[in-house]
């Protein structure tokens, strides 16, 4: 070796490449490492959307089946409210309407035989 040449150390070794290596995997799984965490996060605000639109119409899919089993209570009781007064038709045709009779004012209740009496007193 003379003068002005410098001396080359030739190709890097193993041993001085692996902790370069090593640095660089490190770098590498540390990003990958943000990246997932990154798709994570996204995915669990993803998720917690979709949980409240579920429920959204779990709830939607209750109000039209109580609607409907409403509109069914309502037919239903329709039905009901006719028969009802057919009957009440039916039952007053055969009442008798007495007027001029006197009505108890004791605050007590009239009793099926106190009535009896009173008409038969005007009959």
């Amino acid at each position: 070796m003379a003068g002005d040449v410098e001396s080359n150390p030739g190709p890097a070794t193993r041993q001085t490449q692996l902790p370069i290596t090593g640095e660089l995997e490190s770098i590498s799984s540390r990003n990958a490492i943000k990246d997932l965490t990154l798709v994570v996060s996204a995915l669990k605000d993803e998720v917690a959307s979709l949980r409240g639109e579920v429920r959204e119409m779990n709830i939607k899919d209750e109000v039209l089946q109580l609607q409907s089993e409403l509109k069914e209570v309502k037919s239903a009781t329709g039905g009901f409210k006719q028969r009802i007064e057919s009957t009440d038709n039916i039952l007053r045709q055969k009442n008798l309407i007495l007027y001029g009779l006197e009505e108890r004012n004791d605050g007590q209740r009239e009793t099926w035989e106190d009535g009896e009496k009173l008409v038969r007193n005007v009959f």
